[in-house]
């Protein structure tokens, strides 16, 4: 078996660093990692630039985003949060099932679905439990449900709606063999200008 490599500190890795963004987005759950993420980006970029984004999950620990709110104020950063709400659908072609965020843009997608538009709603999947009952079977390393449905997806769509196209977003949602947490910045080239306020 070859010997592991130990991971570069984050000081040896060259910062890829915005240099004009309009404003910049940290994606936190109010752990460690992610208020170190808070507070560099603070320090990078001012407290004028920078807001906190927190994706709330039903299954969170009581008191986690009343925390939260307490550190951005403490900071002095503006806390937006938001919640992932699924449809749940069966394709009345090809019998699929499968969920989607937009109810008005649900689609049975391919190449595992047959791209009808014809469906049937059977439920609403709001938290990590819904997605256990849904799938019928427990999350994986592989389908790690709270983080890509209710951490990644949920961030990337407020993400999209809510950010200028000068924007940057500090997200910790990219993992190393799922032992660490790596801060990335992320620009989303195709959103339109709108301004969050």
């Amino acid at each position: 078996m070859p010997k592991l490599q130990p991971l570069p500190m984050f000081d040896e890795i060259p910062p890829v660093l915005p240099s004009n963004p309009s404003k910049v987005v940290v994606s936190t759950s109010f752990g460690k990692d992610s208020i170190a993420a808070l507070i560099e980006s603070l320090e990078t970029y001012g407290p004028d630039l920078v807001v906190a984004h927190y994706q709330v999950v039903e299954e969170e620990w009581p008191g986690t985003l009343e925390y939260g709110q307490r550190v951005c104020d403490y900071l002095g950063v503006p806390l937006y949060t938001a919640q992932g709400k699924y449809y749940g659908y069966r394709c009345l072609d090809c019998g699929r099932t499968y969920l989607s965020a937009h109810p008005e843009k649900a689609i049975c997608r391919p190449p595992k679905g047959c791209g009808s538009r014809n469906k049937q709603f059977l439920r609403m999947v709001e938290s990590v439990h819904d997605i256990i009952e849904w799938r019928e079977r427990w999350v994986s390393k592989q389908v790690r449900a709270c983080t890509k449905y209710f951490k990644v997806e949920v961030f990337n769509n407020w993400a999209r709606n809510n950010v200028s196209s000068r924007s940057y977003c500090a997200s910790e949602h990219t993992y190393c063999a799922n032992i660490c947490t790596v801060i990335v910045l992320r620009r989303y080239p195709a959103i339109e200008d709108v301004q969050i306020t």
